[in-house]
């Protein structure tokens, strides 16, 4: 129920649908964290409640979205009371492009003390962040998973625990290899999972579209399910306002595909 999955978009009852099926699916395979965004405490409590009954492991939450933290003591009381609350371990969100509001890397040095705050998905896209981050909480129990395939590999080699990578839900054996490369650093296979993700040496540029290039043909969730309609996952239909791919974004996003082998 992240920006991928649309969630501050769904009606009640479909997110908590989607939350049904995600946890079906999973079994008890893995642990399943899910997202809860809204505008105040008692909203999000309320939304952790219910992820709680349905039988989630975690809940990762943004700051407050629309009436905005206003410093950085607003934030770090925010978080402590919503983890103080929780019977769920709390994943911080850090994702200022859409909430407007940036959670510092030393408010998360403070915040990472707390015992059940776990984490952070830090979808800053800021690499001089990322390493203040890293540094900042190093040594403490507290996970760092950048939010960008752009920053993962690097990430992870500073000292980052893995990372949440929309592009996973295209190509998850590409994404497994560049994290599992990156924690045994191995640099060549890295830099092979990277050139497949995204940055491709300059000769290779004009030849191979990389898959992170498919965010330029519409929004990220009309894009992903796009994308994954073409491999036969899902269909297409996104909460309005957000508009499907256009015919031309889909021949070129099924075209980026195909150059990666991911789609005959």
């Amino acid at each position: 129920l992240g920006t991928s999955g649309e969630g501050v978009s769904l009606r009640d009852d479909v997110k908590w649908k989607a939350v049904e099926t995600a946890l079906a699916c999973v079994g008890d395979r893995v642990p399943l964290i899910a997202c809860f965004i809204d505008t105040s405490t008692e909203r999000v409590m309320d939304g952790v409640s219910r992820l709680t009954d349905l039988g989630v492991h975690g809940v990762a939450t943004t700051p407050p979205i629309y009436y905005l933290p206003h410093s950085d003591d607003d934030l770090l009381r925010y978080y402590e009371v919503v983890a103080d609350r929780s019977p769920l371990p709390i994943v911080i969100y850090n994702i200022p492009g859409t909430t407007k509001v940036t959670v510092s890397p030393s408010v998360m040095a403070q915040l990472a003390d707390h015992p059940n705050i776990i984490g952070v998905k830090d979808s800053t896209g800021n690499w001089s962040h990322t390493v203040d981050l890293i540094e900042a909480t190093r040594g403490k129990a507290f996970n760092i998973l950048p939010g960008s395939h752009l920053l993962a590999g690097q990430g992870i080699l500073l000292g980052a625990h893995g990372a949440v990578m929309s592009v996973a839900n295209i190509d998850p054996v590409g994404c497994v290899a560049l994290v599992e490369s990156a924690r045994t650093r191995d640099i060549d296979a890295m830099n092979a999972a990277m050139a497949q993700l995204h940055s491709f040496d300059p000769a290779a540029i004009a030849r191979v579209l990389p898959i992170g290039k498919v965010f330029r043909h519409g929004s990220q969730a009309a894009v992903l399910k796009a994308a994954l309609n073409s491999l036969g996952i899902c269909g297409t239909q996104t909460a309005h306002p957000i508009l499907p791919v256009s015919p031309e974004g889909r021949r070129a996003i099924d075209g980026m595909l195909r150059q990666l082998g991911l789609l005959d």
